[in-house]
């Protein structure tokens, strides 16, 4: 679990922190993901197909962590930031409102919004850290801003939701 169960880090503050340090662990994986493709070129222009399936072999590996890390990070999310689906709905327009799926995991669309209220702002960031293509990121912030009731304003209020206000 990403959650600190330390008994020096129960503050949302810190788990915070940590699930934000784990994602940039996580978007390093990216960049490794990007050599392993060129390799693959390389391998494929040199004949080598042996060694090619070899490592495209590693690779349902890769998707079964991918999709453990995404499903830890929706649960580690969503206890920090209990009412974010609500509050997000409240600023996107009823016919766009994003419900979670059946098993408590985030849709995509979520999981954009999720970092964006992280404070991970950068399209290619974001593509990194959850395995889109930077286009698709691009693609789902366009049907958020456009969906929204405030759409000047829309990613501030995000970094906005589930503030607590003593």
């Amino acid at each position: 679990m990403l959650l600190c169960k330390n008994a020096n880090c129960k503050s949302a503050t810190c788990n915070r922190v940590q699930l934000q340090d784990r994602l940039a662990g996580h978007s390093l994986l990216g960049d490794d993901k990007c050599k392993l493709r060129t390799l693959a070129v390389r391998k494929i222009k040199a004949n080598q197909s042996k060694e090619l399936l070899s490592l495209l072999s590693s690779s349902t590996n890769t998707e079964k962590e991918n999709k453990e890390f995404l499903t830890e990070f929706d649960k580690a999310f969503l206890s920090l930031y209990p009412t974010f689906v609500n509050e997000l709905n409240q600023q996107l327009t009823e016919s766009a409102h994003i419900q979670l799926k059946e098993n408590g995991e985030m849709p995509p669309i979520l999981r954009v919004c999720a970092l964006l209220r992280l404070g991970i702002t950068e399209s290619s960031k974001i593509a990194g850290i959850l395995s889109y293509s930077p286009q698709t990121v691009y693609n789902y912030r366009s049907i958020l801003k456009n969906n929204a009731i405030d759409k000047e304003h829309f990613e501030e209020n995000v970094l906005k939701l589930c503030m607590i206000i003593a």
